[in-house]
């Protein structure tokens, strides 16, 4: 697949512990407690980190000043919201990796090189430059085009059989 195996494991390494912190729990009141189970532990194990050490992470914060090192507990809602941006931050970068790769596998630097051109309702595009990138929003454009349609019909419709129009 043009990526290599230390790679690939990495990639799903990233993405498991996506999917595992999102399943991480918290209890307590006015400071959270992690609690501890499968899911911590799995994504500890693919960050490469102990639980213990993320399990910590999540439910306090810890600031360093002049030599002085603070620690401050979170509460519940607070350790879910750290825990929600470190998943998004993975997310991001596994993602941001997969565009990248895939941008160097289909650049090309010749100048009769073949093209890649995009047909999609507002014409035919053709792109100098047309990578990953262009191509996901081109998507979400067309999804977004999918359901502007469908409302509008919908919509008329709806109205056509309020109104008895055959």
């Amino acid at each position: 697949c043009g990526v290599d195996e230390v790679a690939r494991n990495a990639l799903a390494g990233g993405l498991e512990a996506v999917a595992r912190l999102g399943q991480v729990a918290f209890r307590g009141d006015d400071a959270a407690v992690v609690e501890v189970g499968p899911d911590l532990d799995a994504g500890a194990r693919a960050l490469g980190v102990s639980a213990s050490a993320l399990g910590e992470a999540l439910v306090s914060r810890t600031v360093t000043t002049a030599g002085e090192t603070i620690a401050t507990p979170r509460t519940p809602t607070a350790a879910a919201s750290t825990r929600d941006a470190l998943a998004k931050g993975l997310y991001l970068r596994c993602f941001d990796w997969v565009v990248e790769r895939t941008n160097e596998a289909t650049a090309t630097f010749d100048e009769d090189s073949t093209a890649c051109g995009l047909l999609d309702i507002f014409g035919f595009e053709r792109f100098d430059v047309n990578r990953f990138e262009q191509l996901c929003i081109n998507y979400g454009n067309e999804k977004l085009q999918e359901k502007f349609c469908y409302d509008l019909f919908r919509s008329v419709q709806d109205e056509y059989e309020a109104e008895a129009v055959p």
